[in-house]
């Protein structure tokens, strides 16, 4: 029998390569079925990151809204660069100052009778770095010239009255908000040499006008101050080297 074509066909085949070839291709499939399913394991975690991923960013979602009113609230206590606030003041400040108002209040009504009242403290507007308040400074408004004045500006005999009418303020916030809390003697030691005779008469009337309902006492060596008060505890010496010498007058 002839052989034919595809007979002699196979007859040519080396079934070495053959088999060969096979296992060839036989591994490039595995792979490529590894490599297939590898891709849906791949696709598989991708979507389940992407949901991870979804997730995430919705809850740093509601966690920023949360956020954001207490980092606004951060912001305005601190009182930093950033604050949104028009006046950069820490909430500490804002609260000192908001009572320092009430304190420059009731010094402006004692200065009232201090040389008819030319002199009015307000509170300045000074500004650190970044528009940040600093401190609680004071300037002083000289209803003269109609003009604001730094209190560096201010004689000894007006820086003493305007110290004056701040501690007499700041003891009549703190008696008036403490119900409990009584301050009936006042103390001042000093700083009425620094004052002219006009200032004086006026400084010592507001004494007078306080004395009505606290005792007052004054610790000075003015000479005119004998002639106004006289009930007084006079302190003497014959000579500098001798004792001292108390007196009681009234």
């Amino acid at each position: 029998m002839e052989p034919t074509v595809w007979g002699m066909y196979i007859e040519a085949i080396d079934l070495k390569d053959l088999s060969v070839a096979y296992g060839i291709a036989q591994a490039e499939r595995d792979g490529m079925l590894k490599r297939q399913n590898s891709s849906v394991d791949l696709e598989k975690e991708r979507q389940r990151c992407a949901e991870e991923l979804h997730s995430a960013a919705g809850s740093w979602k509601r966690t920023l809204e949360e956020y954001e009113p207490i980092y606004r609230m951060a912001q305005l206590a601190n009182g930093g660069s950033d604050s949104p606030a028009e006046r950069k003041l820490t909430l500490i400040t804002y609260a000192v100052t908001e009572r320092f108002r009430d304190v420059l209040m009731r010094a402006n009504e004692i200065l009232k009778d201090i040389q008819g009242g030319v002199y009015e403290l307000r509170l300045g507007e000074h500004e650190g770095r970044g528009g940040t308040k600093t401190g609680l400074p004071i300037d002083i408004f000289d209803r003269r010239n109609e003009q604001l004045r730094p209190p560096s500006s201010l004689s000894g005999g007006e820086t003493f009255f305007v110290s004056l009418a701040l501690a007499l303020a700041l003891a009549d916030i703190i008696q008036a908000e403490n119900g409990g809390l009584s301050m009936e003697t006042l103390f001042i030691d000093e700083g009425f040499g620094t004052l002219s005779d006009d200032y004086l008469d006026d400084v010592m009337g507001i004494l007078r006008d306080i004395a009505k309902t606290r005792d007052v006492g004054i610790i000075s060596h003015v000479g005119q101050l004998k002639d106004q008060i006289h009930e007084r505890i006079s302190v003497t010496r014959v000579h500098p080297d001798a004792e001292s010498r108390l007196a009681v007058i009234v």
